[in-house]
């Protein structure tokens, strides 16, 4: 017989249970490791090659998603006391595909304290600073505070002790120049931890962010029988309010997915859409939220799925990408091999998602959640710049092609020939489909066809004539003035067809319907416009992002200067400029991602062409059916403008639909409210809004009513931008009545 093969102790003891520490298996021992500064080179090489270099890749399964691991005592053997060699730990987490760590801030030999009324003394804080360069601090590792923390423990020498270590674990966080500090709530009733944290974020003023983490199950608290408040979201509005809604750059909120079921509102996609206009940070995820067969801590589990509510939360809350982060926090030990499974998945998962809801030619990411001060055309001239913008929208341009070629071939009697105006060409982004389709489908119309346009900014005329000698051989007529003035000329041809793209983010808001009413001049019963028709339409939402920038980027020392309004006085010929009273009262444009839509949005206004008079006055009631409980910051506006037959356009990627959508040309608008309001669940929000004139132009004025949220009270919020008071749409004058511009 041969002679039997003895078993390897130790290939069985590695087989039976995992290594005492992760990195084990790919880190060398201590006394061969290379020197401190090889490593810190390589550590840096290691995380910058997933999380910076990746970024610049043509791929579109670049790694946008930052996804962390987070180191805890059960994970890793003390012996290793990485708490003063870090850096070994980071390049082992790094080689395997995550971005960063999450690290205890007190250190792993803290973290594993058990505090008791017998043990109440953690052992000291012990993190060098000087094992980092600073930079990697800032950008690899993010803070976590020791577990057995409890501030409002019911025992007050326990939470005493653990608020002096929470305090002393983020001054050292301050000390090491982190970027994010993790604080989980463990109890409903925290007001402890509150007046601690609001120490850091108004009184020590935090460079760093504080993420407080919200469990998906309600059991989860401590003292989950003393919850008030309807569900674990309105318990975290609570808190944000009771903190006076800090900045989103400096307190965020973050969820972790419990192992056991979660909660109905975390498992409802309409009830987990409200954290949407939260500034939700951080997503952690445990060894339970991935299934493994067979289960963990064998060294042959593979990776299988994520569990399907884990991974449909993720999924649809995982917006922004670039800004919220993920992080992997088994509580028990995980081998190399099946961590780096994780990673993978997520990273395959999460970079599914598209980002914000943009067409693929925008790329207009940097402005994504930023509010800006509309343009208003009729006052100002767009820049070389603005034009080049709006030129470069090609949904547009194909819908405007489709509704000429209709209306030529089907509205429009051709016997005389045909007359075409563009009224306010800019530098004639509409003249070469108007041309291009002439030729193309109507080319015995070609050489009887009159083409007319108008604009009037000096600057962009010149580009016309321009175009007009090199590209369309003088078959262009440019008239340039002001609309509402030159086409009063009796000499004009009539027109067959009047093509304009005067309409701004909210429809009206550029004075469309004021401008064009100068065309009737030109008009005869058969006139067709393109667009004939257009609506803007309002929805509640809640988005935080929008009203920190109202609250701290509208704010300046130079305010009772800064004039962004204007106003002709008639009377003496001079212009009046002023700033806005509320900065609140006022209509913003911007690529919102980050919000929260309460209702489905509804028609405020509706404009459609038509040579009898009629006013540009709106007023409307609007109610709108809050379902669940949540809190409305203002209203985000669009326009759908039907150009011909079913051929239409808009500035929202919801309504009616993103094949439609004309981003690059015109952003949806934001209307805020003067204070964020919280509205009762199965309610109804009612919204008054008006649209007034004058002579000189128009603005807007609304408010809103509403069942108070807790209270079950009625209130009604006050009336904003009152007799245009911060916002104001202006016309311009004629140029014999201006006696004074400056």
């Amino acid at each position: 017989m041969g002679k039997k093969k003895k078993n390897n102790k130790n290939e069985q003891r590695q087989i039976s249970q995992p290594p005492t520490d992760t990195s084990e298996t790919t880190m060398p021992e201590p006394s061969d490791a290379i020197n401190g500064i090889e490593l810190l080179a390589e550590i840096g090489n290691s995380f910058q090659q997933i999380s910076t270099m990746n970024y610049a890749l043509p791929s579109p399964q670049r790694p946008l998603a930052l996804i962390g691991w987070g180191a805890m005592p059960e994970q890793h053997t003390l012996k290793m006391n990485y708490d003063i060699n870090l850096a070994r730990l980071c390049k082992s987490v790094g080689v395997d595909g995550y971005n960063y760590m999450a690290f205890p801030m007190g250190g792993l030999d803290r973290a594993a304290f058990k505090l008791s009324e017998d043990s109440t003394t953690p052992p000291p804080i012990n993190i060098p600073d000087a094992q980092f360069d600073q930079y990697l601090w800032q950008t690899y590792i993010i803070g976590t505070i020791s577990p057995w923390i409890d501030t409002d423990n019911p025992n007050p020498v326990l939470a005493k002790v653990s608020v002096d270590a929470l305090r002393k674990e983020l001054d050292h966080a301050l000390y090491l120049g982190v970027r994010n500090v993790v604080v989980p709530l463990k109890r409903v009733k925290s007001p402890n931890l509150m007046k601690l944290l609001n120490h850091y974020l108004w009184v020590r003023t935090a460079k760093f962010t504080i993420s407080l983490v919200m469990p998906t199950r309600r059991e989860e608290f401590e003292d989950h029988a003393d919850l008030e408040d309807e569900d674990i979201f309105n318990l975290w509005v609570t808190i944000r309010r009771g903190l006076r809604n800090y900045t989103s750059e400096r307190l965020t909120v973050g969820l972790r997915l419990t192992e056991v079921e979660m909660d109905d509102e975390f498992l409802i996609p309409e009830r987990y859409d409200r954290w949407h206009g939260e500034p939700l940070f951080l997503f952690i995820l445990s060894t339970d939220s991935f299934v493994f067969s067979p289960s963990p801590p064998s060294l042959n589990s593979k990776m299988v799925e994520m569990v399907p509510a884990h991974r449909k939360i993720v999924f649809d809350l995982a917006i922004s990408l670039e800004n919220q982060k993920f992080l992997v926090m088994p509580k028990g030990q995980m081998w190399p091999t099946q961590r780096k499974q994780m990673v993978e998945y997520l990273t395959s998962f999460l970079n599914q998602k598209k980002g914000p809801l943009l067409p693929p030619q925008n790329d207009d990411r940097v402005l994504t959640d930023v509010l800006l001060l509309p343009m208003e055309t009729v006052w100002s001239d767009l820049s070389a710049a603005d034009y080049d913008g709006l030129e470069s929208d090609i949904t547009k341009y194909q819908h405007y092609s489709e509704a000429i070629g209709y209306m030529i071939g089907n509205e429009i009697d051709l016997k005389n020939g045909l007359v075409i105006y563009i009224l306010g060409a800019g530098r004639g982004g509409l003249v070469g489909p108007c041309l291009e389709i002439v030729k193309a489908r109507f080319p015995h119309l070609h050489k009887i066809v009159t083409l007319i346009a108008v604009e009037k900014n000096p600057s962009a005329c010149i580009s016309l004539r321009y175009k007009n000698n090199t590209l369309w051989h003088g078959k262009l007529r440019i008239i340039e003035g002001d609309m509402r003035f030159v086409l009063k000329d009796p000499d004009l041809p009539k027109a067959d067809l009047i093509i304009s793209e005067l309409l701004g983010s909210f429809g009206d808001n550029e004075l469309a319907p004021e401008c064009l009413k100068g065309a009737e001049h030109i008009c005869t019963p058969s006139t067709q416009f393109i667009p004939y028709q257009y609506s803007s339409l309002l929805s509640p939402i809640c988005s935080h992002r929008a009203t920190d920038q109202l609250r701290d980027s509208f704010v300046s020392i130079y305010d009772s200067e800064r004039a962004i309004n204007v106003r002709f006085d008639r009377e003496t010929g001079k212009f009046i400029y002023s700033r806005p009273k509320h900065w609140t009262d006022h209509l913003y444009v911007s690529l919102l991602n980050r919000y929260h839509e309460a209702a489905r949005p509804q028609e405020v206004s509706q404009f459609k062409y038509s040579q009898e008079d009629q006013s540009f006055e709106r007023h409307v009631k609007l109610s709108y059916t809050i379902k669940h409980p949540c809190e409305i910051t203002g209203f985000l506006g669009h326009f759908v403008a039907v150009l011909a037959s079913d051929i239409y356009i808009s500035n929202s990627t919801r309504y009616p639909g993103a094949s439609s959508a004309c981003l690059k040309s015109w952003f949806p608008c934001y209307l805020p409210l003067r204070e964020e309001i919280r509205v009762k669940g199965d309610s109804e929000l009612i919204l008054y809004f008006w649209r007034k004139c004058c002579e000189d132009g128009a603005w807007y004025e609304w408010n809103v009513t509403y069942t108070e949220y807790g209270t079950n009270e009625e209130k009604t919020t006050p009336l904003q931008n009152e007799n245009a008071d911060s916002y104001f749409m202006p016309l311009c004058p004629k140029e014999e009545e201006i006696k004074e511009l400056f």
